[in-house]
């Protein structure tokens, strides 16, 4: 991601080369912490379906309570958000009840160890990340990105690193704000045990429609887009502790 200003003054370049060009470039390049954080505020108050957000540092608290103020409203809306930290992020005790009170209004957090960028990508549309130019190591501003394809190329790096993270539930994981559903966690110990969709079906004496839809509900609550993504997940997540694992299936009579 440190890369991606690179990626985008290429673009420009070959934008101005191509007179074949299906879209326009899309991006300007903002100065300034305030008119950055005005626009970003801007794009944020209108979002309407999903926003991602990556913070690399430990945020002040001053800052954080205006962005709580900011985001609570967003959440309020319904539109979904996903917030990435970096794992020592975890000793901050104000980021701590950021964590907590954003949790409670249904944002997803988790902390990762990876070295990533600060970005923040809004209803697919509008990135936002910070440019250090090649080699430097103060930032000169932030670009912000309308164009499709390169900010398609930004959510599958957000996305990778979500994957890979550890959700952080800030006041502690409870089975009443775990994203998952004591029912949706038995069918995952099942299918990690290595049952399909119609043994698990027989086992609890329910249908097979109804074991795939609560796959498919847990997947679009965490924004995955196959069900093939939900294993990983499953396997580093803490809800795992919420739900013990199902006994062995009784042995058949000779």
């Amino acid at each position: 991601m440190e890369l991606i200003p690179a990626v985008v003054e290429a673009l420009e370049r070959e934008r101005s080369r191509s007179l074949q060009a299906s879209e326009p470039f899309g991006g300007e390049f903002l100065t300034g912490t305030e008119l950055v954080n005005d626009i970003i505020s801007r794009t944020t108050d209108g979002a309407t379906h999903e926003q991602l957000s990556a913070q690399p540092g430990v945020r002040r608290p001053e800052v954080l309570a205006r962005a709580l103020e900011r985001d609570a409203k967003t959440l309020r809306r319904g539109v979904m958000s996903r917030m990435l930290y970096a794992e020592s992020a975890r000793g901050s005790d104000a980021l701590l009840e950021y964590v907590i009170a954003v949790t409670g209004l249904g944002a997803q957090v988790r902390t990762t160890e990876e070295e990533f960028s600060r970005i923040i990508i809004v209803d697919q549309a509008h990135a936002f990340f910070e440019d250090r130019g090649i080699l430097e190591e103060e930032s000169r501003g932030a670009w912000h990105i309308q164009h499709r394809g390169t900010i398609g190329y930004l959510i599958q790096q957000f996305q990778q690193r979500w994957v890979r993270a550890r959700p952080w539930y800030g006041a502690g994981l409870t089975s009443e704000n775990a994203i998952s559903s004591p029912f949706q966690r038995s069918v995952l110990w099942e299918l990690e045990a290595g049952a399909d969709q119609k043994q698990i079906a027989n086992r609890f004496g329910v249908s097979v429609k109804t074991i795939n839809r609560a796959v498919a509900d847990l997947r679009m609550k965490l924004g995955f887009k196959t069900p093939y993504q939900l294993g990983p997940w499953w396997l580093q997540s803490e809800e795992r502790n919420l739900t013990e694992p199902p006994p062995p299936p009784l042995a058949r009579w000779p």
